[in-house]
């Protein structure tokens, strides 16, 4: 992957929008003027179509007050945002099943997710964890793969879906992605992640102990 930095095209961008609006004005307009058209005025407004002249002169349309032109911006930015759900949830897959994770080694997925949070773009990134975390509940490197992703930034960035999916995979079979998910609360370092804890009966034995500690440690040395 050479570059973990999601490039996104934002609907804020004037171009795209505009050419959105011109259309779906159009139709609006059009749609207004068909009850009244004849056909032999119907050439005559066919030279004077604004979405092929561009001049809404004289036409009363309240662009973004009108509702087809705000649904047809909302499907937009639905469709965009389930685009990139896939094509990053499809990204992590790759990262992590190329991936190894060795404690106290960082990971590319972690030097990955460090750098999406730096710059702002792990909301998505949070929802496609989500995505990739319910379709791999039997597939152990990933779910490791996910919980180092989510342990390497703070408590507050991962918030609340992190913490969900760490409490989650409490519960899973392998004895493995249970002691990774407590290392979350560990890392993670925030006093917050007492209340989490205290609700647990981890077995085996040494499992709960290790809990134990980490809340030991959090409330002495966790950050608020």
């Amino acid at each position: 992957m050479n570059n973990p930095i999601i490039q996104f095209q934002e609907i804020s961008d004037s171009s795209f929008v505009s050419d959105i609006v011109l259309r779906s004005s159009s139709r609006i307009i059009k749609n207004r003027r068909s009850s009244n058209s004849t056909s032999s005025s119907g050439s005559h407004s066919s030279r004077n179509d604004p979405e092929q002249t561009g001049n809404f002169q004289g036409e009363r349309v309240p662009l973004f007050f009108e509702q087809e032109a705000i649904d047809v911006i909302a499907n937009y930015e639905r469709e965009r945002k389930k685009y990139l759900l896939t094509q990053i949830s499809n990204e992590i897959r790759i990262l992590i099943n190329q991936d190894e994770f060795v404690d106290g080694e960082p990971s590319k997925s972690e030097t990955y997710m460090r750098e999406v949070a730096e710059n702002g773009q792990i909301d998505l990134v949070m929802d496609a964890l989500m995505d990739v975390y319910s379709g791999n509940l039997l597939n152990p490197h990933m779910l490791e793969g996910i919980l180092s992703m989510i342990s390497s930034v703070p408590f507050d960035i991962v918030a609340p879906k992190g913490q969900v999916m760490a409490l989650g995979l409490l519960s899973n079979k392998e004895l493995s992605v249970r002691d990774k998910a407590i290392q979350c609360f560990e890392r993670w370092n925030s006093k917050r992640g007492i209340e989490y804890l205290k609700s647990l009966d981890c077995h085996p034995q040494w499992l709960q102990k290790y809990v134990e500690k980490v809340m030991l440690y959090l409330e002495r040395d966790g950050v608020d």
